[in-house]
């Protein structure tokens, strides 16, 4: 299974996708028992679900998380360099390990402040100071957990609804459809048949 849209394996006749954790998002999930039935014969998607489970993704979600105090001291030693800086020079005259670093420069990456060049060197391409540089990254990095936390939330309500999980998901991504599909484990436990009106192909 795969969460990259488009991607994944060209296989038609998968029969099951079995989840042993929950997803990180309806997006991820979705994409990843797409993989399933693909040739359109009936196929089973079971995620093996306990609510303890959605603390360890909100342990996932919030990992990776740049200190703002790192994020000014990379700033500020861009912004004397006359040129372009190798990330093993900046780890080194910093004191700091690669790993945290790479974090660190993809948070800046991501608010424009810093360009990496073909060469795998860092340079500063904004006039931002370093403080105002670390706080625009530190506002967008929270941004970014919030938008992570509200996806988790949303795989746990499906996770635990009671109703027709084909609708949840449908609607999820702007189908008006109205259950029941007939399929889905809640639907079949409450012995309802498809909606006439709509496919009843399982989701």
């Amino acid at each position: 299974a795969t969460n990259a849209f488009g991607m994944g394996i060209d296989k038609p006749d998968v029969r099951f996708v079995f989840h042993a954790d929950v997803s990180d998002s309806l997006d991820a999930y979705y994409q990843e028992i797409g993989r399933a039935g693909r040739d359109g014969e009936p196929a089973e998607a079971v995620l093996f679900f306990r609510s303890s489970d959605i603390g360890a993704q909100k342990y996932r979600a919030s990992a990776g998380s740049a200190e703002s105090e790192d994020l000014e001291h990379i700033a500020s030693a861009l912004a004397q360099q006359e040129s372009p800086v190798s990330p093993e020079t900046l780890s080194q005259n910093l004191d700091i390990s690669a790993r945290k670093l790479l974090n660190s420069m993809h948070k800046l990456e991501d608010i424009g402040a810093v360009e990496q060049l073909p060469g795998g060197e860092f340079q500063l391409i904004t006039e931002e100071s370093p403080a105002e540089i670390a706080q625009d990254a530190a506002q967008q990095q929270e941004v970014d957990q919030q938008n992570r936390r509200e996806r988790l939330a949303q795989m746990q309500a499906y996770a635990e609804c009671r109703s027709c999980r084909r609708e949840v998901l449908l609607r999820y991504f702007g189908e008006d459809y109205t259950g029941p599909c007939g399929n889905c484990d809640n639907c079949e436990a409450a012995g309802a048949l498809p909606n006439a009106a709509h496919d009843a192909t399982q989701a």
